[in-house]
């Protein structure tokens, strides 16, 4: 009986140390988590803002020795916090820059519009105060100057009841266009309902538009301002104009699905469309007379694009922090925000100091926490190029990943989260359900945060295209985005440091390093066996 006591007790000694032990042991780790957090601090991330940020770096556009700048200085903090390089390239090499390859143009000064109204010409040379050029086309120069035609919404469907070619040959001419489509309340004859659910979808509707012009052998085409383009001229010229870089991959597309010569495109300021317009039959400009197509009296024009097209290169910044566990190690997640932004037009410098400078900050200061103490799985931190040009940078880096696209398991992705003017007081996830516990669990330790989770299906058709996470949701990798909402500068000149609230970024980039933790410990989120196969 004695000894029968006896052993009851040594096994309750046993379970009582071994809860003391788990004790500790989370206690260790939740303050290792707090130490490393501490290593985050707002001098840093007012370092890397001003940076990454300020003038000198004149908005980051792709491609722009501003945003070699800012790639340069990421790459050093990230080599200096001790994290890898990221890329590998065919001899190899390690590096921390993964090669996004553009054609670039490049239109010589000499390209103009020449307008001859009632005998008198007068020429207007190619800048952003005048008119931008959307698309070279191909042998415009052999376009000889004669009278425009004005086509209304240029939309060619006499069968459903509306036909802007009545009446009028454009055969070889310029035609002046209006964007999108009739407007609901519109004083012009009644649009078909079926013609707006068909014309609704801005990629369907220029790919219908452009089809009429080349069927009617139309020249070249003069886009009319819209009212957002005349009350927003100086970001539209800087929006337009980063289109003049083709991603080579998006460039070979084109070249397989389309055997149809491309037409100039030319988009004229506000100004210069009153002058062309002025004293005509209709005048769309100011709605004045009854909308109808014609071709423009005692006016002639002629449109000289000289350009050239180069090879750049951009890059993607990549660091990777191994992980520790041996099976985990071989999974990755990536963190990711966008390092480009809109660049510089005369004297305004687009900072974009919210969008998204504030995204790579932060995951530039959790960098030096990752590297101290590093998850089970391992970590891919990228600032992508592009993004303002339709995500070309995330999605040439899920193309062309540096580890095989199997072994990634999830992404993180930071977008703008830094304003004072931000619509939301914390941060809020859009994500996969899956994150939902995680990211609240993450965010436990701090004190009187605002924290909101939705899911991503609720947010499609508002992400489509527009932020680098929708670059992995193609792919069904599961994806994440922290943000704190919109914000009313942005795509603005105002968009600089000083509206960045530096205490939240704070709490911002100690809530993404300990998200990082939560999600690189759980357990493996891929098959392992497939895994070693594929390193096998």
């Amino acid at each position: 009986m004695k000894n029968n006591i006896l052993a009851r007790n040594y096994r309750g000694s046993t379970i009582i140390s071994i809860f003391i032990l788990q004790i500790l042991f989370f206690c260790g780790q939740g303050k290792t988590i707090a130490q490393e957090n501490e290593t985050i601090t707002i001098k840093g991330l007012r370092q890397h803002m001003d940076s990454i940020a300020s003038d000198a770096t004149e908005g980051r556009f792709t491609g722009s020795p501003g945003y070699r700048k800012a790639a340069q200085y990421a790459a050093n903090i990230f080599r200096e916090a001790g994290l890898n390089p990221g890329y590998t390239n065919e001899k190899g090499e390690k590096s921390y820059f993964q090669p996004v390859p553009f054609i670039r143009y490049n239109y010589d000064p000499a390209s103009s519009i020449t307008i001859l109204k009632n005998g008198k010409n007068k020429t207007f040379c190619h800048s952003a105060g005048n008119f931008i050029i959307l698309n070279p086309g191909i042998q415009n120069e052999n376009i000889p100057m004669a009278s425009p035609a004005f086509i209304g919404y240029g939309i060619n469907e006499p069968e459903l009841g509306w036909d802007d070619y009545t009446g009028v040959d454009v055969k070889g001419r310029w035609v002046i266009v209006l964007n999108g489509i009739p407007a609901a309340d519109s004083m012009n004859p009644s649009f078909p309902d079926t013609l707006r659910k068909r014309y609704t979808d801005w990629k369907i509707r220029d790919s219908l538009k452009l089809h009429a012009l080349t069927e009617h052998k139309a020249a070249g085409v003069i886009l009319l301002p819209d009212k957002y383009a005349t009350d927003n001229w100086e970001s539209t010229a800087l929006q337009n104009y980063m289109y003049n870089y083709i991603h080579y991959a998006e460039a070979d597309i084109n070249r397989k699905v389309s055997n149809e010569p491309v037409m100039p495109l030319v988009l004229l300021k506000a100004e210069l469309a009153q002058l062309l317009l002025s004293r005509q039959s209709y005048d769309p400009m100011s709605h004045k007379g009854s909308y109808h197509s014609y071709i423009l009296d005692n006016t002639e024009m002629y449109i000289a694009i000289d350009c050239k097209k180069e090879s750049v290169n951009c890059y993607n910044v990549v660091a990777v922090s191994p992980g520790t566990d041996s099976v985990l190690r071989k999974e990755y997640m990536t963190v990711g925000a966008h390092l480009d932004h809109l660049g510089k037009i005369g004297d305004h410098v687009y900072n974009g100091a919210n969008d998204d400078a504030s995204g790579c900050v932060i995951i530039l200061e959790a960098a030096k926490a990752l590297a101290l103490n590093p998850p089970k799985r391992s970590v891919l931190c990228v600032l992508y190029t592009a993004e303002e040009l339709s995500l070309i940078g995330s999605m040439h880096f899920v193309k062309n990943p540096p580890v095989p696209i199997g072994q990634i398991s999830l992404n993180i992705n930071i977008e703008q989260i830094g304003s004072k003017n931000r619509d939301y007081k914390g941060v809020w996830a859009i994500g996969s359900p899956q994150f939902k516990e995680s990211f609240f669990k993450a965010g436990n330790s701090f004190v009187e945060a605002d924290f909101k989770f939705d899911p991503i299906e609720s947010y499609l058709e508002a992400l489509r295209g527009h932020v680098d996470l929708w670059s992995y949701y193609q792919k069904n990798i599961p994806a994440i985005m922290l943000s704190s909402g919109g914000f009313k500068d942005h795509h603005t000149p105002q968009d600089k440091i000083d509206l960045i609230d530096f205490d939240h970024l704070q709490f911002a980039a100690k809530l993404l390093y300990s998200f990082i933790i939560e999600l690189g410990n759980e357990q493996p989120l891929i098959d392992t066996k497939k895994i070693n196969k594929t390193d096998n």
